[in-house]
């Protein structure tokens, strides 16, 4: 991870852009815990669907079996057209039907598979007998000719494909585009049908890999609900269509739930191969203290008690114990921290609990505590002060960061909840950490949401459930200081907030709004304390 090692952001980059370039930063992001290895294996087999939040890695992970998997691989950034996708089905009724709508993005899918073989030369040429041969070479001029003649109208512009193979020295790009006027002309059906047949004989595979990374409006658009539809449709169709096809969608955790309730015209067979991408405190502690070490270099230049345990082979210990990993990060992290309410913490327990266990989340806190604490030395050589981070530094660190997460976090909900922001404002900052449906339901009232947004009291708890603002205490998880929540970004289920139940409010929510019970209890999130819970 040496090409990611700078001095400013000493736990390394969050963003996929930032890693791609990396070999090795992919692989210890993604090689370093049981969840992750769990996750690579589990996409080998035939599951189609990967489900996370932002920041959560799916694009790291995308680009991490580019580099893993056997066979051929092309991505498919629908982020980009899927816009065009949704004015092609406006424009013909026909297509707003599920099954309409899902054989277009099969065609899609289909052509930049067809353009991937083809560029695989030998691969699939020397499985084909002669008319096939002469009828996929015809095919595919066709169509990059077509790209050619239509490549500036929004209606031919349904995919863009990045067309890599595993193999050096064969790596191509293709722009490929497809009208669906040109459907029958372009015979899909049959090029697709040689491609299959190749493949089989060849042994290998085509892994084709769709990363969804824009948000789009598919509260109000109902093109955009048609196109969705489709695609959820289409990719377990061809994934499921062939062993020598693997069709994986990398799809945004903060959709599913509205997808589910107002998109999927089946729930259980667009989701039955969904595996949810989710991180746990020690998971991510093992990550952190990989990137501190590579940062730190190989060698213990500073005598540090973590290092002894962390030679780059150890990773399989991660699994079962991370009590090394958290030694390395209290090098540098005071032990505990004393919170607003007296009670003492856990330090990497407290920074978690400001999160949404998320890497990127997690990462950024770290990075912003210790960007002012390397320097170099004359022969820009990296050091590291014999000190730790001050207690009151992380504390103010925390609380700064959670208005960056705080806002990433509302941002990638904005289509599904516009008036959400508005409402949290009218509602938190008036709650206690802790409080019942009865008082959330007179905060409701007195803040007049329904004449002013129009959002009732039901759906306004749905939406500040779903983003992870307001979840649900645990029966049996009081102590004299705090109590235990469970919040949405750790289950695979919509969290109901339930009338019977006591509801709190996220650390994350809790450190922007200040709610009114400064002796209150605190909040600990399920999941983020490093001894577990």
């Amino acid at each position: 991870m040496s090409a990611t090692r700078i001095i400013d952001n000493p736990f390394g980059p969050i963003k996929a852009d930032e890693l791609i370039n990396d070999n090795g930063a992919i692989k210890y992001a993604y090689d370093v815990s049981n969840v992750m290895k769990e996750t690579l294996e589990t996409l080998n087999s035939r599951r189609a669907l990967v489900v996370g939040r932002k920041g959560s890695g799916k694009t790291t992970l995308m680009y991490r079996m580019l580099r893993r998997e056997a066979g051929i691989t092309c991505i498919l950034d629908i982020g980009r057209d899927f816009s065009s996708v949704a004015s092609v089905l406006s424009k013909n009724p026909t297509t707003r039907f599920t099954e309409e709508a899902a054989r277009l993005w099969s065609t899609v899918i289909w052509n930049s598979v067809i353009l991937t073989a083809h560029n695989s030369g030998e691969l699939l040429y020397k499985h084909l007998v002669g008319d096939q041969v002469q009828f996929i070479k015809k095919y595919v001029a066709n169509l990059q000719s077509r790209v050619d003649e239509f490549s500036e109208t929004t209606a031919t512009r349904l995919a863009a494909t990045t067309v890599k193979t595993t193999r050096p020295g064969s790596l191509q790009f293709v722009a490929a585009v497809f009208s669906a006027a040109l459907e029958s002309d372009l015979q899909v059906g049959t090029a697709s049908e040689y491609v299959k047949k190749a493949l089989a004989k060849a042994n290998t595979r085509i892994n084709v890999l769709i990363d969804t990374m824009e948000f789009y409006d598919i509260r109000k658009s109902t093109e955009a609900q048609d196109c969705m539809r489709g695609l959820l449709h289409c990719c377990s169709q061809v994934h499921n269509d062939s062993d020598h096809i693997a069709c994986r969608l990398f799809f945004p955790g903060e959709l599913t739930d509205f997808v589910k309730s107002h998109v999927s015209s089946s729930v259980l067979k667009d989701m039955q191969d969904a595996h949810y991408l989710k991180w746990n405190a020690p998971e991510l502690v093992a990550l952190a203290a990989l990137r501190l070490r590579d940062t730190l270099g190989s060698e213990n230049k500073h005598g540090f008690e973590g290092f002894s345990d962390w030679g780059w082979g150890f990773t399989e210990l991660l699994m079962f114990d991370s009590r090394p990993a958290q030694r390395l990060l209290h090098e540098i992290l005071p032990h505990s921290v004393t919170n607003s309410r007296g009670e003492t913490i856990e330090s990497i327990s407290y920074i978690l609990r400001h999160t949404q266990l998320t890497p990127r989340q997690f990462l950024t806190v770290l990075n912003k505590l210790t960007e002012k604490y390397f320097r170099k030395s004359e022969k820009e050589e990296v050091l590291l002060p014999q000190r730790r981070i001050e207690e009151t530094t992380l504390l103010a660190v925390v609380e700064r960061c959670a208005q960056e997460i705080y806002t990433d976090i509302l941002s990638t909900f904005r289509e599904i909840y516009p008036d959400v922001e508005h409402m949290l404002h009218r509602i938190i900052p008036y709650m206690p950490s802790v409080f019942s449906n009865e008082q959330l339901l007179a905060q409701y009232k007195k803040s007049e949401i329904k004449q002013d947004f129009g959002v009732g009291f039901e759906d306004m708890k749905t939406a500040f459930s779903d983003i992870g603002a307001v979840g649900i205490v645990g029966r049996d998880n009081y102590t004299q200081y705090s109590v235990e929540g469970s919040f949405s970004y750790m289950s695979e289920q919509r969290l109901i907030l339930s009338a019977s139940r006591k509801f709190c409010v996220h650390p994350v929510f809790s450190a922007v709004f200040q709610p009114g019970d400064e002796d209150g209890k605190a909040v600990y999130p399920k999941g983020s304390s490093v001894t577990g819970s």
